[in-house]
């Protein structure tokens, strides 16, 4: 219907309408980020792209580091592995450079966890999921922490041991349980 057509471009409407270098290029990012969530890989790859040259010409740290971080998870999302690498690798080394980006690098080590367990490197993918595991549980992060389990949960399901795959899927569980994340739970379960 018209309302709801109208409803999906108001946050390029907001994008056209921002000139200032900086809000346009946090607004590209969170624009990428609706998008990605909607399955618009590629259109989120698109609006990342520029808030990334956008931030390389005006020198914002954060926005960049966002803007790499947001490709990484971009890339992996199509299954672009090598370069979900590059662009996570250089996230990470700049938001290790940053204060208040704990949330960032916990994604951003499961995402290059779960892109080392696609590719079977499992002694990679496990060091990552777990550096992401104890980012969140400082973080106290309960839906996010299951979701990190479950993943570690998978990467020893693929190696066949069972046990370990079982401790995980239990205490993500447990984690789930109170919250409201029911797809969680059942996709855990």
């Amino acid at each position: 219907n018209n309302e709801t057509a109208a409803a999906s471009r108001k946050p390029e409407m907001a994008v056209a309408a921002t000139e200032d270098a900086a809000p346009r290029a946090r607004l590209l990012n969170h624009l990428g980020q609706l998008r990605r969530l909607n399955g618009q890989v590629d259109q989120a790859l698109r609006c990342h792209v520029e808030a990334e040259t956008i931030v390389q010409q005006n020198g914002d740290a954060r926005s960049l580091a966002e803007a790499w971080g947001n490709l990484a998870l971009d890339y992996h999302a199509r299954r672009a592995y090598n370069q979900a690498e590059s662009y996570g690798q250089q996230a990470m080394a700049l938001f290790a450079k940053l204060d208040s980006t704990e949330k960032w690098q916990a994604t951003l080590w499961n995402t290059l966890g779960l892109a080392a367990l696609e590719v079977h490197d499992f002694t990679l993918a496990e060091t990552r999921l777990q550096q992401s595991l104890a980012l969140w549980r400082q973080l106290q992060q309960p839906t996010q922490l299951a979701r990190v389990l479950k993943n570690l949960g998978v990467m020893w399901q693929q190696q066949q041991n069972f046990i370990l795959a079982g401790h995980c899927y239990q205490e993500a569980l447990q984690h789930l349980a109170a919250t409201d994340s029911e797809l969680d739970k059942i996709q855990v379960q």
